[in-house]
């Protein structure tokens, strides 16, 4: 997660540094530290997860990112926050392609993994829109109670997050007699959701029948229509304050600058660390510390991660495979420890000693933090 501002910069030009700065070292994808500037308006940076079905998922439109990518565009335009997608699955033509829209999923197959997901990623804000595949095939009746308690699993791991709840889009026939009373129990949960002490909004998506591409999904008009409703409820939540500020990071926290090249080039996500492990070039000098080698199922060239120090670095790196650390004589210095997550929401912790040990994970596993201790 990006720092907010950095000192003597305006919040937008710091955001456009941070993304347009060149590679300042041959060997490595040197990060900038960040700092605070009390003087400046800083722009609050959220992580959002858009969550539902194929209609999250996009994949019915050019771009294979539905509103992801028309909501990406408005909040580029935003001075007062700024957007960062989190999920375990990434797709369509969007700079920030991460999601967890499942095609064909219905609530109850978001529920059972939605704590990992949530655990692993710590969104800020969950776009939420499902439900209709309960309603086209599955048990409509029950839906809405589904829903609370998919509803409930999200704060239970995320009490913090805000939850912008998405009604179904209108139909017609039968189906749409079920969509308007789905709607209607929907509508109750952000009074339940405040009674608790949570923050859920309530927004109708009143699409047209020219801006569907069958009875279920958007076309491109309609995602741009998705997309201006998510924006304008996203900036009333940052306007009324329900998001609520992190905490401080106990260590000096930094940002690569050109993180949107390594996430176009290298499909790697670098969120954040603090500075201990640094994406380096394979190959580089490893000045005694270790290089830890990342090989995954689709990219044929290895990532490689300098390990400096004791520290924590925080990213996204799918299609886990193989990781091993080298240049460490015999088993001098500590271990690294490889955080990932399962298609299915499952959390492993994987030791990986100094040893040259090949560790091998399991397939469909995401990279999601490593961490040096001592």
């Amino acid at each position: 997660m990006l720092k907010r501002t950095v000192t003597g910069v305006s919040a937008f030009g710091a955001v456009l540094l941070l993304f347009m700065s060149a590679v300042t070292a041959a060997h490595a994808f040197m990060p900038r530290a960040v700092t605070a500037d009390a003087s400046a308006a800083a722009p609050i940076w959220l992580r959002v997860m858009p969550l539902g079905d194929s209609i999250t998922d996009g994949g019915s439109v050019s771009s294979r990112a539905g509103y992801r990518l028309p909501l990406w565009n408005l909040a580029a335009a935003e001075s007062g926050y700024g957007l960062d997608f989190v999920g375990t699955s990434s797709s369509g033509s969007v700079a920030d392609a991460d999601h967890e829209g499942h095609s064909g999923w219905m609530i109850d197959d978001i529920r059972k993994r939605i704590a990992g997901w949530a655990a692993a990623a710590g969104p800020d804000v969950v776009l939420l829109h499902i439900g209709i595949n309960d309603l086209d095939r599955g048990d409509p009746t029950g839906a809405p109670d589904r829903l609370a308690m998919l509803v409930n699993e999200i704060y239970a791991v995320r009490p913090s997050a805000v939850i912008i709840l998405a009604g179904l889009i209108p139909s017609t026939g039968e189906l749409g007699d079920r969509v308007k009373a789905f709607n209607a129990r929907a509508r109750l949960l952000p009074g339940v959701a405040q009674s608790t002490g949570h923050r859920l909004r309530y927004v109708d998506m009143p699409l047209l029948p020219t801006e569907m591409v069958d009875k279920l999904h958007p076309n491109d008009a309609g995602y741009r229509h998705m997309a201006t409703v998510y924006a304008a409820a996203i900036a009333d939540t940052v306007a009324d304050g329900d998001v609520r500020p992190r905490p401080d990071s106990l260590v000096e926290e930094y940002a690569y600058p050109d993180r949107a090249e390594i996430l176009t080039s290298r499909k790697v996500k670098l969120n954040s660390g603090d500075g201990g492990i640094l994406l380096v070039e394979c190959g580089a000098p490893a000045d005694g510390s270790g290089l830890l080698e990342v090989t995954t199922v689709r990219n044929a060239e290895p990532l490689c991660f300098g390990i400096r120090a004791a520290g924590v670095l925080d990213l996204v790196v799918p299609d886990l495979h193989t990781l091993r650390i080298s240049g460490r004589p015999g088993d001098q210095g500590p271990p690294v420890i490889a955080r990932s997550w399962t298609g299915d929401g499952v959390r492993s912790d994987v030791t990986i000693p100094p040893d040259g040990v090949t560790v091998t994970i399991p397939r469909n596993a995401t990279l999601a933090r490593l961490t040096v201790d001592g």
